[in-house]
């Protein structure tokens, strides 16, 4: 039988929680974790931890917050935890040559995509904003950590379907679908597993979301616009403005689903009534379920229809 290996997790996320839960509920041997310096946040610009801190503090697990390795001491301390394994799940920051050569074993990374493909920061809203087709997949990736990003070979990958799954769901699946691929490759990789590199030349780039990512193109297909909703919720959001008598009201479209095909309609048209709201795309009508105008709480559709007395007449215009 193959002993437990001596693992050290570095994440700063929901996703790299869901990770170290699954790993303390298979037994796995977890010497530390290591996580972003806590940050200020909310109106008090109070000290928020990050929650694989919270989760390893309630599981007596050492912590270690260093804000970079350039510290050859941060180097060395993480040396005399003589980890077999570095796995590194959503962590915030890169790692240096001194690092990745300290476990005994490898330095692995999970990564939320199907490498070569959507390298980066943003690989779970990139791979939901591109593929909007029915049969559309992505999936995880157990990758050797080198210095280039997200360049290292691969030893396992799971394929997963993202139909309309929002980020935070699909995060959520894609977390637990590599804490189990980790699981069954650790044993594999103890015993000689080699890793097969990646094809560069298949390779593309998830780029970290800014606020322009979320504008709304309404001439783009009703499925193309969901996808773009899901992929950005929470933020930046998927941003609009309505023309309601001479103004414009910014608007962010937080749910929605394709409807039906809506011929001869202009896209940003509405229709509005007792139904709810809907706006017309370049082929169908978006059926919106959540919606907020800024800087005020998050509503139905129908609300917001009934709140501004919207009809018909009224026109929505992408920004």
């Amino acid at each position: 039988m193959v002993e437990k290996p001596g693992l050290i997790l570095m994440g700063s996320s929901g996703f790299s929680a869901i990770v170290l839960q699954n790993l303390l509920e298979a037994g796995q041997r977890i010497r530390a974790v290591y996580t972003m310096p806590d940050k200020k946040a909310g109106r008090g610009m109070k000290k928020r931890e990050s929650p694989v801190k919270i989760l390893a503090q309630e599981n007596s697990i050492p912590v270690f917050q260093p804000a970079s390795f350039r510290d050859p001491g941060t180097v060395a301390e993480l040396g005399a935890l003589k980890p077999d394994f570095l796995v590194v799940a959503a962590y915030g920051l890169l790692l240096p040559e001194a690092v990745l050569s300290i476990p005994k074993i490898a330095p692995l990374n999970i990564h939320p995509s199907l490498l070569p493909l959507y390298r980066g920061a943003a690989p779970i809203q990139r791979a939901i904003q591109e593929n909007w087709t029915p049969d559309a997949e992505t999936g995880v990736s157990i990758m050797k950590l080198v210095r280039e990003l997200d360049a290292g070979p691969v030893y396992a990958q799971r394929k997963m379907p993202i139909g309309r799954a929002s980020y935070f769901a699909l995060s959520d699946a894609l977390a637990h679908a590599g804490s189990q691929l980790l699981l069954e490759t650790l044993p594999a990789i103890q015993n000689g597993l080699l890793p097969e590199p990646q094809d560069d030349t298949r390779a593309t780039y998830a780029t970290k979301l800014d606020r322009g990512d979320g504008r709304i193109n309404w001439q783009d297909s009703a499925a193309q616009v969901d996808a773009l909703i899901r992929a950005v919720n929470p933020w930046p959001g998927a941003r609009t403005e309505f023309g309601i008598e001479g103004s414009r009201i910014q608007a962010l479209i937080r749910e929605a689903r394709p409807g039906e095909e809506a011929p001869g309609m202009l896209p940003g048209q509405i229709q509005a009534g007792k139904g709810g709201l809907a706006i017309a795309c370049g082929d169908k009508w978006l059926e919106i379920g959540r919606i907020q105008l800024e800087g005020r709480k998050e509503t139905s559709g129908r609300d917001f229809v009934n709140g501004l007395r919207l009809s018909d007449q009224h026109r929505c215009f992408a920004f």
